[in-house]
């Protein structure tokens, strides 16, 4: 993953960057909220489920066995942790032996985080995009994301946060 940021596609990177910038002016407290709302978006809605169903995103041509399925759904559960820059606690002590490879990696996912949320400085070569996008349809979706983890948001932090009961 972190040697194929620069194939993120820059559409992806801009909506990211307004994302940081709108989360970093709602939560100027909150330093790390920002990461949250990002890999929220890339690990749970993209890496995570082509893990979790290879098949469903043409990477594999048959399901995985039983094992393997298994085995891809720890790996997804230690990559949405790390991508949440949480180690893992009391409700899943079975994956707490996971938690020093989280902790030697979260600041390499800090910088993927920090460079897939910023314009690129140069062209990417991407795939051509449609030439019309429709920019309320997209909002609605970041903004229905946004909305979907508004009760995560409210868990992590004080439920006395103005900033956050201003977003009801």
């Amino acid at each position: 993953i972190i040697d194929s940021i620069c194939y993120c596609p820059a559409n992806f990177r801009n909506i990211f960057e307004h994302i940081r910038n709108k989360v970093t002016r709602q939560f100027p407290t909150h330093t790390k909220s920002f990461y949250t709302a990002i890999a929220g978006f890339i690990f749970l809605r993209f890496f995570c489920p082509s893990l979790l169903s290879p098949k469903s995103f043409g990477l594999l041509s048959e399901h995985p066995s039983p094992q393997v399925t298994r085995d891809l759904t720890l790996i997804a559960k230690v990559l949405q942790n790390l991508a949440n820059l949480v180690e893992f606690g009391k409700k899943e002590p079975f994956m707490a032996h996971c938690n020093p490879y989280i902790t030697e990696n979260i600041e390499t996912m800090k910088k993927l985080l920090d460079t897939i949320s910023r314009s690129p400085d140069e062209a990417v070569d991407e795939l051509p995009v449609k030439t019309s996008i429709n920019w309320g349809r997209e909002m609605a979706r970041v903004h229905s994301h946004l909305v979907d983890s508004l009760g995560e948001m409210q868990e992590k932090f004080s439920p006395d946060d103005e900033e956050l009961r201003s977003l009801r």
